[in-house]
């Protein structure tokens, strides 16, 4: 008997061990059931004589995941099924406990009968909630087809709709098996002062708008404050086959008008997973709304700016799609693995009126478990022919994302020993590339195959953090081909179009073939011998590999000013080839402000924003920003590229990178990278909004080491002769001591108390700082005093961090945020920002300053200047000078957010930039050789290089 009690012992360990998650079940300590969404009820639609289908809004639980929890589905003729109990002891099962589910098909019901139905839902200790039950008639044995299917059964109440006498009520367009065109079905709501359940209650309350076609929104007024109501939205199709969608309470609004009082309004959280994280608070209180009927509504963001409850509805993510009333806790799901969050919680009264709590600050757990792959991961088979095959696969699951936000690459290979492992198989592009990364599919075809070939194929399945897991490689072998005759090419004209000093687009008329597969190659010489096929491949250049179906090509890496013989040769999947007739082209002169497309030549850039650049002196480039990826390779917000724009793969390998936004980068004497912005860790270790990394783009854990770091976010870093390092930007307090948005660091990063000690700083973000040779420092920003001396959005420092009272005395300074600062070797002072005067005088964005910071009047004199916020500026070693943002004009010259300018200010007409950029320019950076590093929010690349 010992010996069995140890052995289940042992048994019941080992099973905690295997799934952590576990642990808390296998302990019998959760006794809190599934937490039922604000609106607890079911939707039946699809309703026929014999069955309908029920639907449902997922449940939460403090320690299941949602995609763990059972549910059953239960009907009787009776009304019987309120609790646990009775839907357990006098329901019939229609669904038995299954996962994850949110509706179920009810079958085998009689005819013109009325059921009740509803949904127990299991957490994995067992413990159970109940839905609120639905009751559903089903169709009289003589009705035509089904009732149309409700995608989204819950209509929606706009707040500012609300009013203590009126509302609008709006929901999603129902669908029908039948009526093809949605327009033919009709709408009616019933409005009702007691609850709906189902379409046989209707008739207890009023018809308050007719059936109606096409339409999905009602507005009712004449309504009596502070009452409650019930909407019902019935949708009928042309046989006369109706659906309710779930019926709405709504009460309206009182006349109380004195806001809710929070007296404690900071939020409570437990440990964020990847993903979720419960949020709790203390109840607010109400001169005329008992505590019970206060509600709530939880918002999240990935930037602070939920200050108000107007800013929380207007830039925040609602947790709920409806106000709960009486909680005081709410778990929030569906978070991003890794990232920054502030969330808040807004409590309303039953006047409408809002109070909002405190922001409170967290990062979710970083995620880094693969995709589980399903018990049999090999590939399956499906239709092959000669030229292509289709392969499909069971989805993968995964601790942080859903199947549908799953992604799968397909590649082959000649071997399967090219692509077994991720990064083999992760590697692959070009023709060999089946599907690049797709979320949510579980099959993909491949053309453009050879008969009687032997083909490996592989599928990665990758999740939003990047973790990715590989299928076993499956091997398909075409069938045999018959064909021999080579494609048709009716048209044999091959035309060039975009010719730039690097290159050009060919392009021609598809050719035609007993194959549908076709594909083509593109082949070019600086001589005239690619005019046959064997002539083409022995003496051309190939771009690439052959592709099937296109009709064009953009050619890159030419030499300026050079004439090119290029050709196109068509092949089927038999090998089966002809040829294009050739034709030759001459690429321009290496003009200035044409880009440089050798620069990351088919890469896809950056995946989001680029704030920041430094080109360091081997050449490299360092990039910051809000970005997750480079050339579809998972990088957090820093990255180094290679001199000619491909990805350094050895900068900070393996790594996390930084947990939120890079704004600023510099560079020390001793080739160091110091980082600046909205991040609170790096490669998973605390660094408040300031780190320093080794030369490989590993953390520095030297640098300021368990110090507290900054406060609020770092938008600017200048490095000192002395190695001394000035930040600049929105915080307060560096390592707990009181800094006023601006402070000097030792070189360990340690704060140097010495600077501006006692002194107020600035009165509001410090944006750019400049250090001149003299060593006193020029800032500038959104502040308008400095030590509590007014300051126009740019002060001078002296080298102690006082204020230099001698610069611009007197002075107004801008009227506007200064964004940038550039110094030129005379010493005089550019400025770029939204400021549209300086010293009272008219200055559209930028100006130049002479040394004492009075205004330089030769600068672009009687122009008109920048029509939009100038974020960067950048001298040229002519002393050209480069300003890139949102402008789309300067001196009333049509442009796309950058410009150059001569030294007078004047624009620099030489300068083309082409069809310029979509969306704002933030950063600029000169390489050694003239060429211009540019980044910012434009898309799709966000980085990209132009000539000088």
């Amino acid at each position: 008997m010992k010996k069995t009690l140890l052995g289940l012992v042992l048994i019941i360990s080992l099973f905690g061990c295997i799934n952590k998650q576990n642990t808390d079940y296998i302990k019998g300590s959760d006794t809190t059931g599934p937490t039922l969404p604000a609106i607890p009820r079911l939707s039946g639609f699809k309703i026929s004589t014999t069955g309908f289908t029920l639907s449902w809004q997922a449940a939460l639980d403090n320690l299941s995941f949602s995609g763990n929890m059972l549910y059953k589905v239960v009907v009787s003729t009776a009304d019987n099924l309120n609790t646990v109990l009775n839907s357990e002891q006098y329901g019939t099962v229609k669904k038995d406990w299954t996962a994850g589910i949110t509706s179920a098909e009810i079958t085998g019901l009689e005819a013109d009968t009325s059921y009740y139905a509803n949904v127990l839902v299991k957490d994995q200790s067992g413990n159970k909630s109940i839905y609120q039950k639905s009751k559903v008639k089903t169709l009289g044995s003589t009705a035509a087809g089904y009732s149309p299917s409700l995608s989204n059964s819950v209509p929606t109440i706009p707040d500012s709709t609300l009013t203590q006498t009126a509302l609008t009520l709006n929901w999603t367009a129902a669908a029908d098996t039948e009526t093809t065109n949605s327009a033919t079905l009709s709408y009616k709501v019933i409005r009702s002062a007691i609850p709906i359940t189902g379409l046989s209650d209707l008739s207890s309350g009023t018809e308050v708008m007719t059936y109606t076609a096409n339409t999905t929104t009602f507005s009712d007024s004449g309504l009596s404050a502070g009452t409650s109501y019930y909407y019902a939205v019935v949708v009928k199709d042309t046989d006369g086959n109706e659906s309710l969608y779930t019926v709405k309470e709504v009460k309206t609004l009182t006349s109380d008008s004195t806001a809710p009082v929070v007296s404690t309004p900071t939020l409570g959280t437990t440990t964020p997973t990847e993903t979720n994280v419960t949020v709790s608070w203390t109840a607010a209180t109400d001169t005329e709304t008992a505590a019970s009927n206060l509600k709530y509504k939880v918002y999240y963001s990935t930037s602070n700016n939920m200050t108000t409850s107007a800013d929380a509805k207007q830039n925040g993510t609602p947790a709920m799609s409806e106000w709960v009333a009486g909680i005081t806790s709410y778990p929030v799901t569906g978070l991003l693995p890794g990232a920054q969050y502030y969330i808040t919680v807004v409590a309303r009264d039953e006047g409408g009126n809002e109070t909002v709590y405190t922001t409170q600050t967290l990062t979710t757990k970083t995620d880094t478990t693969a995709p589980v792959l399903p018990a049999v991961s090999t590939l399956t088979e499906g239709t092959v022919t000669s030229s292509s095959a289709e392969i499909s696969w069971s989805p993968a699951t995964d601790n942080a994302n859903t199947a549908a936000q799953i992604s799968y690459k397909v590649v082959k290979a000649a071997s399967a020993g090219l692509i077994d492992t991720v990064a083999e198989a992760d590697a692959i592009t070009g023709t060999d590339l089946v599907m690049d990364y797709t979320a949510g599919t579980t099959s993909a075809t491949a053309t453009g195959l050879n008969h009687s070939t032997d083909y490996y194929f592989a599928v990665i399945a990758k999740d939003s953090s990047a973790n990715k897991s590989i299928y076993q490689t499956k091997k398909i072998t075409t069938p045999v081909s018959t064909d021999t005759t080579a494609p048709v090419i009716s048209t044999s004209t091959l035309s060039s179009s975009s010719v730039s000093s690097t290159g050009f687009t060919v392009s021609w008329t598809a050719a035609t073939d007993t194959d549908t597969n076709l594909q083509y190659l593109v082949y070019t010489s600086t001589s005239d011998n690619i005019s046959t096929v064997a002539d083409a491949e022995a003496n051309g250049t190939a771009f690439g590999s052959y592709e099937p179906g296109i009709t064009s090509k953009t050619i890159t890496g030419l030499t300026a000013s050079t004439t090119y013989y290029y050709t196109v040769i068509v092949k089927d999947s038999a090998g089966n080839k002809s040829i294009y007739t050739k034709n030759s082209v001459t690429t321009s002169s290496a003009s200035s402000g044409g880009i440089d497309t050798s620069f990351n030549s088919g890469g896809s850039g950056t995946g989001g924003t680029v704030n920041s650049i430094a080109v360091q002196t081997d050449g490299k480039i360092l990039v910051g920003g809000y970005f997750t990826s480079y050339n579809e390779t998972f990088q957090e917000r820093i990255i180094r590229l290679n001199t000619d724009g491909t990805l350094d793969t050895a900068f900070n390998s393996g790594g996390a990178g930084a947990s939120n936004t890079v704004y600023s980068i510099a560079l020390q004497a001793d080739s160091k990278i110091l980082i600046g912005g909205e991040f609170n860790s790096y490669n998973a270790t605390s660094q408040m909004r300031i780190a320093r990394l080794n030369t490989d783009g590993t953390l520095d854990t030297a640098f300021n080491s368990g110090g507290a770091g900054a406060n609020g976010y770092i938008y600017s870093i200048a490095v000192q002769a002395d190695s001394k390092i000035l930040i600049g930007g929105d915080f307060t307090t560096f390592n707990g001591t009181s800094q006023g948005r601006i402070a000097r660091l030792n070189a360990d990063g340690t704060l140097d108390a010495s600077f501006n000690s006692g002194g107020a700083g600035a009165g509001n973000n410090v944006r750019f700082i400049a250090v001149q040779t003299d060593g006193k420092i020029l800032i500038g920003g959104g502040f308008s005093s400095y030590n509590a001396t007014s300051q126009g959005y740019i002060a001078r420092l002296n080298t102690d961090g006082t204020l230099d009272t001698a610069f611009n005395s007197g002075g107004a300074g801008a009227n506007g945020d200064i964004n940038s600062i550039v110094l030129q070797s005379d010493g005089k002072i550019l400025i770029g920002g939204g400021f549209y005067s300086y010293n009272a005088t008219s200055q559209m964005r930028i100006a130049r300053l002479n040394t004492d910071g009075t205004l330089d009047t030769a600068f672009n004199s009687g122009g008109a200047g920048a029509d939009n916020i100038i974020y960067s500026i950048a001298l040229q070693t002519d002393s050209k000078i480069l300003i890139g943002g949102s402008l789309t004009s300067y001196n009333n010259n049509t442009l796309a957010r950058i410009a150059r300018l001569n030294t007078d200010g004047s624009l620099d007409t030489s300068f083309n930039s082409g069809e310029g950029f979509n969306q704002s320019l933030y950063s600029i950076a000169v390489q050694a050789d003239g060429k211009i590093l540019i980044g910012g929010q434009f898309s799709p690349y966000h980085i990209v290089r132009f000539f000088q």
